[in-house]
């Protein structure tokens, strides 16, 4: 299954061992697509997480996401919508941009604090980037107004 996923997430065609094409990337969501739960975005979302990259808080939230994504909620039986910017985000996307929109759009900011989430705020000089303050700053923002 997980194969079939990234052929369908990363719109690439199914192949077989021997480089025989099995289905093109738009016949997979039509025939597998109740089973594969592929990621798309949403106009709203119910939780943003919001964790450190490439540190024992990625394996975290992706458990997190697996466990609210495979519940539905409330006597209508909604979906919960989780942003998960590893699942949405494609290749060429302007990074700042795409998550500030989809925290903008979100009930609840799930922030993961940890002792790896907080190593680089605190030893960083201040010459890069920080996205995990952006997302907290932007979220105490919008509690704000």
């Amino acid at each position: 299954m997980q194969i079939l996923s990234q052929a369908a997430v990363n719109r690439q065609p199914l192949m077989k061992a021997g480089a025989r094409k099995l289905y093109d990337a738009d016949e997979i969501q039509p025939r597998y697509g109740t089973w594969l739960r592929i990621p798309e975005p949403f106009d709203k979302y119910m939780v943003f997480l919001s964790y450190r990259w490439m540190t024992f808080d990625s394996h975290c939230v992706s458990l997190i996401y697996d466990i609210f994504s495979n519940f539905l909620i409330g006597k209508d039986h909604t979906a919960v919508n989780v942003f998960l910017d590893k699942r949405l985000f494609q290749s060429g996307e302007h990074f700042q941009f795409i998550f500030v929109k989809a925290l903008t759009q979100s009930c609840v900011l799930m922030p993961i604090v940890s002792a790896d989430s907080l190593k680089k705020m605190i030893s960083d000089d201040g010459s890069q980037f920080d996205n995990i303050l952006l997302e907290w700053v932007v979220g105490l923002e919008l509690v704000k107004s």
